[in-house]
């Protein structure tokens, strides 16, 4: 779970975010609610790669996230004003 905020820290309702696990390629894609909070429930344990995108902002991604059994990861991503085609990767 997490929240998408825009520069000023304000939610951003609307954004996609997609979750990847490396190992299988098992994809699930929510969209961020009103509060630009998210919930991605009943992942399997790996590694996984999540990206966040949302019209006139760069897209976010974060690689080599480590979900352990029973474990839950919050992930809040703040979102900057950008071209079409640009890209920020999240280390």
């Amino acid at each position: 779970d997490g929240r998408v905020i825009d520069p000023d820290g304000l939610a951003l309702p609307g954004a996609t975010v997609t979750v990847v696990n490396q190992g299988t390629g098992l994809t699930r894609e929510v969209v961020t609610a009103e509060t630009g909070g998210y919930v991605i429930p009943n992942l399997e344990p790996g590694t996984y790669t999540v990206t966040v995108e949302m019209p006139s902002f760069n897209t976010m991604k974060r690689a080599d996230l480590l979900l352990n059994a029973g474990a839950s990861v919050t992930l809040e991503f703040k979102m900057q004003l950008g071209g079409l085609q640009e890209a920020v990767d999240v280390t």
